[in-house]
């Protein structure tokens, strides 16, 4: 199955949508409650990543997903737009739990909050009245499996549509880090580290490389549309930011392999690479 696209969406296409006020978009800060109180887009709610039971092996569960959803006052019906600082840390994870649970309309905020701010928009802070709980329907789209294990990826790594990238440093993917008993990649996976995927928008505000951007080395490694990517690095962070930046291009299936290194590498049945 293939999710749905994830739309990136300039400042201002998203200070017409939130002063529209209609309740069209709702607005997601994936920074986590701290942040979000200390500084936050006007009407956004906190929701990140780590309100979610992230297991190495399980996922979290598309009903568990729908469950914490509907308790935040998030319905299926909604439109999401997400945000963190513009590196994609957060919202790259966030992208990952919305996809296991299929739901049908997500956009990024490019820039994040740095872009938000930097372009003059108010921000609001201090706490405010939480949103009532509603129902959230899985029914409509089963659950999109979007989690790589271990066993996943000795299964499948000999299939030529599927292509492995190393989201880490060069010395990691190398060898030459020390991130685990044993070091180096995963056979046959390509190397493209994840700071790869922003472009300095000005004034140090990140924004995501565009598909124009980012065409050219994509297809000289091989990550194309049609293959399904696979990514990783040390813990599953890094590679959940390219995760979400593969499906804001476009790419219809893409997973993230969340145990990543710190379980290959200290694994002795597994094959690595190095060099």
């Amino acid at each position: 199955m293939e999710c749905p696209p994830v739309d990136v969406e300039s400042v201002s296409e998203a200070r017409a949508a939130i002063l529209a006020g209609d309740g069209a978009w709702r607005v997601v800060d994936t920074r986590g409650h701290a942040a979000w109180t200390a500084h936050r887009l006007p009407g956004s709610m906190s929701l990140s990543p780590g309100d979610f039971a992230i297991g190495a092996d399980t996922g979290p569960k598309a009903a568990d997903i729908a469950a914490r959803l509907g308790a935040s006052g998030i319905s299926r019906d909604d439109h999401l737009l997400l945000y963190d600082d513009g590196s994609g840390a957060r919202v790259g994870p966030m992208v990952w739990v919305l996809d296991r649970a299929a739901h049908p309309r997500v956009s990024v905020l490019d820039g994040g909050i740095m872009a938000w701010h930097s372009d003059g928009q108010a921000l609001n802070s201090g706490p405010e009245a939480a949103c009532p709980p509603v129902a959230y329907d899985l029914s409509a789209s089963p659950a999109h499996e979007n989690l790589a294990t271990k066993r996943w990826i000795l299964d499948n790594m000999n299939r030529d549509d599927v292509l492995f990238v190393d989201t880490r440093s060069e010395a990691e993917y190398r060898g030459r880090g020390r991130g685990a008993v044993r070091n180096g990649h995963i056979p046959d996976a390509v190397w493209m580290e994840w700071s790869e995927t922003l472009v300095d928008a000005g004034g140090g505000v990140p924004r995501f490389a565009t598909l124009a951007e980012l065409t050219p080395r994509l297809t000289a490694l091989g990550i194309v549309p049609d293959r399904e990517i696979v990514c990783y690095c040390q813990s599953g962070e890094r590679s959940a930011q390219v995760y979400g930046v593969l499906r804001t291009l476009g790419y219809p299936r893409v997973r993230n392999y969340v145990a990543s290194w710190g379980e290959w590498g200290n694994d002795p049945s597994t094959p690595v690479a190095a060099g």
